[in-house]
């Protein structure tokens, strides 16, 4: 097992997520694509066709004692599936706290685009840490696949 970098929270403060603090994992044909950061609170990735599976990110975020939970959000996310070539539904940003999914921005109905503003999601916390796990999961080998994700941030509240 890879070791998880921990990221530390100070009390009632927000951690911008750093694919650089965080476990890199692909499953599938992703052909090498990875989740990059700007430095500036923006990550992208881009996986081209004809690849096809998940390229995620895993980051353990460490929480302040009596933290009971956590709020997860973004400022904007834009999911692009251009220049497609099917409808295939299923592909987009995936993200899931301690095991469990939290949220999708997926392909629903053969859109070319998605865009999502100003999203959250409060998780319960139980223990000093939570897992977060963001995927682009590309579900056709022939549309590529490009997400753009802005301010994703953790929140702990007690």
């Amino acid at each position: 097992m890879l070791a998880q970098t921990i990221i530390m929270l100070a009390a009632a403060a927000s951690v911008t997520v750093d694919p650089a603090a965080c476990r890199r994992t692909s499953l599938g044909r992703t052909g090498g694509a990875a989740w990059e950061s700007d430095g500036k609170r923006h990550l992208s990735v881009s996986v081209d066709a004809p690849s096809a599976g998940d390229v995620s990110l895993e980051c353990r975020i460490r929480v302040p004692a009596g933290t009971t939970e956590v709020t997860l959000s973004f400022d904007h996310a834009y999911v692009s599936f251009q220049p497609s070539g099917s409808r295939q539904t299923g592909s987009g940003l995936r993200l899931a706290a301690n095991g469990k999914p939290v949220a999708e921005v997926t392909r629903v109905a053969g859109e070319d685009w998605i865009e999502s503003r100003n999203r959250s999601w409060t998780v319960p916390v139980t223990g000093n840490s939570v897992v977060l796990r963001i995927d682009a999961h590309d579900a056709s080998t022939a549309d590529p696949l490009r997400i753009d994700l802005d301010g994703l941030r953790v929140t702990p509240s007690r």
